[in-house]
This record gives C-alpha cells, structure tokens and sequence, in this order.
C-alpha cells in the first residue's frame, strides 16, 4: 500500500496497538503507588528519565548546541524546574489518593478547557461542555 492512501478497514496490528499502549499507561499510576513504598517521591522520576539522553543525542545528530548562552538556557531550565516540580506533585499526590482517582484526575486535565476558552478564544460545544462537567 502507498503512503497516504486510507484504508477502509482496521487491520489487527491498528486494532490492538493503541489497547496496549493503553494498557501499559494505566499501569504507571499503580506502579507509583507500589515504588512510594520504598523511596522518596522526589527521586522518583529523576533515576531513570531517557529524555536527557535522547534530547542530547538528538543535539548530537543535528550537529547543534546542547547549551545556549543566551536566555533560553534559563527558560529551558525554568521549563525544566516545572516538568520536575509537577512530577514530584504527582507522587506525593499519590500518599493521598488511589491510583485510579490519579489517573483520572491527570489526565482528564477538565480545566484545560476552561483555558483554552479563557485565552485561546476556542469555542465550546454542548458536548465539550458536557464532558467538561462529567470530567470535573
């Protein structure tokens, strides 16, 4: 088959590979909660992340500047600050609530709406608002 060309079917492999990516994200929450057993939440995230370890060979490819002098080393490190600071929420969240109310809560992210409304002047249908509603 040519790329770009629709299919007018699903094959298995298109039926069963978002079910098992899913899958295995609905596993993150409860592996949260068994590993805040043993260590500190905020050394959670940090031991194992590959994001640095791709963004520098992803530099590296390019033949680009892994670190600027200039303002966005700062912006990227306040942007860093957060990513780390909303994980380390994340899972000392999870000393107060069960996985599954978690999970719902992270990634429903019902307020988002509500700013892309607010600031992005995006409209919202009768059906947005409802799911808005039933997601908070």
């Amino acid at each position: 088959m040519e790329q770009g060309t629709a299919r007018d079917h699903l094959d298995l492999k298109g039926f069963f590979h978002p079910r098992l990516s899913h899958m295995l994200w609905g596993c993150n929450y409860p592996a949260i909660k068994i590993s805040n057993l043993d260590s500190p939440p905020s050394l959670m995230r940090c031991s194992a992340h590959p994001l640095p370890l791709c963004s520098a060979s992803y530099t590296a490819c390019r033949q680009r500047a892994l670190f600027h002098r200039d303002r966005r080393l700062f912006h990227g490190f306040v942007v860093g600050m957060l990513f780390g600071l909303e994980f380390v929420c994340i899972y000392v969240g999870m000393f107060y609530t069960d996985a599954a109310r978690a999970g719902i809560l992270i990634n429903t992210s019902p307020l988002s709406w509500c700013g892309a409304y607010l600031f992005l002047k995006e409209r919202l249908g009768l059906l947005r608002i409802i799911g808005l509603v039933l997601a908070l």
